[in-house]
């Protein structure tokens, strides 16, 4: 008899986002490019995921099932809120718009985490999201690309948070630094005007007196997530 081939080094950590624009918005540079999607068949729906945090052997993997059998995506972020669609191929770029393509794989060929796989997380409250916020703002200057947060309510809170903020104390286990959110409602983006030092939260991307974070809002909490 044949061996049964194994699976893949890698475990899969599924983790679902809000909605497939969050899935977009983390792929896309805003700079008229993206990161490609993967796109994978999950019984009678098609899922789209985007490959984030490696945590030892497991990846997190976030998605949002679809019905929709596709291989580009058409995101719009600039006017009101941001609008993911799919189309049939890349048209002429223009401003405040990006195109995301998907790339089909076996995904059965890798694992499937356990929620209670992931151990090697430390989560750190830190005060105020302003503070948070600012730290991946800095982040952001020094490697000249737009950092992310991630979303998600938890006991009747909404936490933001980012993985290894402070790069100093990071080690061979993931830090979650995270804060309280004073925003009851979701938003795409974090923003910062550095002239009149605030921050607040919008759906829009583009005004040059402020500087972003990505939002990426996930319908459930992390499973390694606790205070």
């Amino acid at each position: 008899m044949p061996k049964e081939s194994k699976k893949g080094g890698k475990q899969l950590l599924y983790i679902e986002a809000s909605t497939l624009e969050d899935i977009v918005r983390f792929a896309t540079r805003f700079d008229s490019s993206a990161k490609e999607l993967i796109t994978a068949k999950f019984g009678k729906k098609h899922r789209i995921i985007a490959l984030a945090e490696g945590i030892d052997d497991v990846v997190i993997a976030l998605y949002k099932d679809i019905d929709v059998d596709a291989d580009t995506i058409r995101y719009e972020y600039t006017s009101g809120a941001s609008r993911a669609q799919f189309v049939s191929g890349v048209e002429q770029r223009q401003p405040g718009v990006a195109f995301v393509n998907l790339v089909e794989i076996e995904i059965s060929k890798f694992r499937e985490a356990k929620p209670s796989a992931v151990k090697g997380v430390d989560c750190v409250r830190v005060k105020g999201e302003g503070s948070l916020i600012k730290g991946l703002i800095k982040k952001s200057v020094i490697r000249e690309t737009i950092e992310y947060a991630y979303a998600f309510p938890y006991k009747g809170k909404t936490i933001i948070g980012a993985f290894d903020l402070i790069e100093e104390l990071s080690g061979e286990r993931k830090t979650f630094y995270y804060s309280t959110s004073n925003s009851k409602a979701k938003a795409d983006f974090a923003r910062y005007n550095y002239t009149t030092d605030k921050l607040d939260f919008s759906d829009e991307f583009g005004e040059h007196s402020y500087m972003y974070v990505k939002i990426i809002n996930l319908a459930k909490p992390f499973p390694f997530f606790k205070e």
